[in-house]
């Protein structure tokens, strides 16, 4: 057993999620999606974009869809009209 001293090893440092994490889980712990995420639940109104240049490119492009994502069961997703031919649907 570690001590309380010791630290404890980042499960995700080798990039690999374990596929039992729910899709809410991984995404919180996604560098791109997390701070989007944490976003999301905290309020619907979109930040400037001025608060976000630390963050990545891909940060940057979800933030630029803000009003076509939403979150649900503790996942962000995007909401997608495919025009006439395909329903409303929302894409993980």
């Amino acid at each position: 057993m570690a001590s309380s001293t010791e630290q404890r090893e980042d499960p995700f440092a080798n990039g690999m999620v374990p596929e039992e994490l729910q899709l809410s889980q991984r995404q919180d712990a996604d560098s791109d999606i997390g701070p989007i995420l944490k976003l999301k639940m905290q309020s619907n109104e979109q930040p400037d974009i001025s608060q976000m240049v630390a963050e990545s490119a891909d940060t940057k492009t979800l933030l630029s869809l803000w009003n076509q994502l939403e979150v649900r069961d503790g996942a962000l997703y995007r909401r997608w009209n495919g025009g006439e031919r395909e329903p409303k649907s929302f894409k993980s």
